[in-house]
């Protein structure tokens, strides 16, 4: 009886005082709706170091939403590992929407290698169209030309470090045979032969966070990743976005077998330099 008033007393206490205060709901294995990323809303301040915010998810604690910080540094791109085709373009579509509000006025660059027949085709180029972002889409024939102008532009850039940011997003990394690495090349010595695609993204990956050029890619598994780019590059991506994979590749990735008891609707960032590994459900 003590308890029952107790609660009914509460309850008076409470009406029309917190009406306005939102509220927080942990629904497990539940999605995160898209529209619920500060990208949309427009409720998050702007970074006080001038980082741009890629949105992920709602975290799996009571905290902001998740999210990668790239600033004006090395190693200051992203790497998405997913085998799910929904929640890779899920999570690019994500990323898009946070560059968009978080750096107006970016230069946005996507190759999407989403083949034709999926159900995902063409739903970046919807997103980005929807909500007003001015995205270029670069055709597979394409991406040579496209290369060379972001790393031509990354050279400039060593003069002027403060131009508006730039973002190049690989979607589908693994339907590009183009950039993977040539693993026969033991050239040394000056070549007069224009630069690979490989060689080129290599160079962005390197050369560009520092002066403001951005990379993100996305693929399907750790080999995929490895078929374009070596240990040492690998390591220009200090931000890791992990969803369920096998205890090994995780364990090569992060040194740790964390991704491999993620389940549905889980996913994991990483930062080595911030020594950071947080859980979160990714936006759907």
């Amino acid at each position: 009886a003590k308890r029952d008033t107790w609660l009914e007393q509460s309850a008076q206490r409470a009406k029309g005082r917190f009406d306005d205060l939102p509220r927080i709901v942990f629904e497990g294995d539940a999605r995160a709706p898209l529209k619920q990323s500060p990208a949309l809303r427009g409720v998050a301040k702007p970074d006080p170091r001038g980082n741009v915010r890629l949105w992920l998810g709602e975290a799996v604690a009571i905290k902001d939403p998740t999210c990668a910080r790239l600033a004006r540094a090395a190693g200051a791109n992203v790497a998405t590992i997913s085998s799910r085709d929904d929640q890779s373009v899920s999570t690019s579509a994500a990323i898009l929407l946070s560059i968009a509000r978080e750096a107006p006025g970016a230069t946005i660059d996507v190759f999407d290698g989403t083949p034709a027949d999926a159900p995902e085709h063409g739903k970046l180029a919807q997103i980005a169209e929807s909500n007003g972002i001015s995205v270029r889409f670069t055709p597979y024939r394409e991406i040579d030309q496209r290369l060379l102008e972001i790393a031509e532009d990354v050279t400039a850039r060593g003069d002027d470090p403060g131009r508006p940011r730039r973002f190049l997003l690989i979607h589908q990394l693994q339907r590009y045979r183009a950039l993977r690495r040539n693993e026969d090349d033991f050239s040394f010595g000056a070549s007069d032969a224009p630069a690979t695609p490989d060689k080129m993204l290599a160079g962005i990956l390197k050369e560009g966070p520092s002066s403001g050029v951005h990379v993100i890619v996305a693929c399907d598994t750790l080999a995929s990743l490895q078929r374009a780019f070596d240990r040492n590059t690998l390591r220009e991506f200090d931000w890791k976005v992990l969803f369920q994979m096998s205890p090994a590749d995780s364990s090569s990735l992060i040194d740790s077998p964390a991704a491999s008891r993620l389940g549905n609707n889980r996913g994991l960032l990483h930062s080595e330099e911030l020594g950071m590994l947080e859980k979160f459900r990714p936006y759907f």
